[in-house]
């Protein structure tokens, strides 16, 4: 009776995430080690334009409402002014596994969480160096 060889787990800790030392699982999708040419991570700055915008249209409302003594405007641009701060405060940054099989480079794995990402990328990039 012959023994196989023992699957060997490279990281776990992420719901969703497994990697070992024949494959890569990310949610219900799985890559075969041997498949994947190349690992990187990346970063994905948050688009606040649109925020950005409506902060400064709000500002430019209570600013008109303000020079001509109208109430409302002044309370609809505060209030456009807050949506947009609000909006820009909660943009986050996406990080990002990146890998590279035959398919091309897909991103099968996505958090805010930049040590995450590390984390898997470092994982995959180990077991690939030990297969």
């Amino acid at each position: 009776m012959s023994q196989g060889k023992i699957e060997r787990v490279y990281y776990d800790r992420t719901p969703g995430v497994l990697i070992t030392s024949s494959r890569a699982e990310f949610g219900s999708t799985a890559y075969a080690l041997s498949g994947i040419v190349s690992v990187q991570s990346a970063r994905i700055p948050p688009s606040r334009g649109s925020a950005i915008v409506l902060l400064l249209v709000g500002l430019l409302f209570a600013a008109l409402g303000a020079m001509v003594d109208g109430g409302a405007l002044i309370g609809i641009g505060v209030m456009v002014a807050v949506l947009g701060g609000v909006m820009i405060a909660k943009a986050k940054t996406l990080y990002v596994v990146q890998i590279v099989t035959a398919a091309g480079q897909l991103q099968p794995h996505s958090s805010e969480n930049g040590d995450e990402i590390a984390q898997i990328s470092l994982a995959l990039k180990q077991a690939i160096a030990d297969r």
